[in-house]
């Protein structure tokens, strides 16, 4: 086997290895535990985290769909759930470490909201904790508990 094909084979394996331990990808649904999730109006019940070459793109139950690029550069954002409450023109995604990720939604280049997600170590529970300044001024905080399907 040629040198090229030998690290396109070694580069093909690593990224399916990759996604194999990536606690993130599959489906999940929101826990039944008032106590421990505090929606905001609007709040998602189920969604899907599949891989993409460069981060993820999620599918939400109300048929929306993101894409996370975790390169930390900005992206234009369609104006639908956290984006549009808060008049966000772009999103800002990053991997913090293995369990956890953090979107910054922006308008006119200044923060105005932040979605942090983060896995269990045992991969069973997601955590998004959400800060934003709404379009009105609002400030709401709001955690919602997801439970692997």
């Amino acid at each position: 086997m040629s040198f090229p094909k030998v690290l396109a084979t070694i580069a093909f394996a690593s990224t399916v290895l990759f996604a194999a331990n990536d606690l993130f990808l599959g489906s999940w649904a929101v826990k039944p535990n008032a106590e421990k999730s505090k929606a905001s109006p609007g709040a998602q019940a189920t969604m899907s985290i599949d891989a993409t070459s460069d981060g993820y793109r999620i599918k939400l139950s109300n048929n929306s769909e993101l894409t996370l690029h975790l390169d930390g550069h900005d992206y234009p954002r369609e104006a639908f759930g956290v984006a549009k409450a808060v008049g966000a023109d772009v999103v800002n995604a990053r991997r913090l470490d293995t369990r956890t990720i953090e979107t910054t939604f922006k308008r006119n280049g200044k923060p105005v909201a932040t979605v942090r997600r983060e896995v269990s170590v045992d991969g069973h529970v997601l955590t998004a904790t959400t800060d934003e300044v709404l379009t009105t001024g609002e400030k709401r905080h709001s955690v919602v508990v997801f439970e692997k399907q």
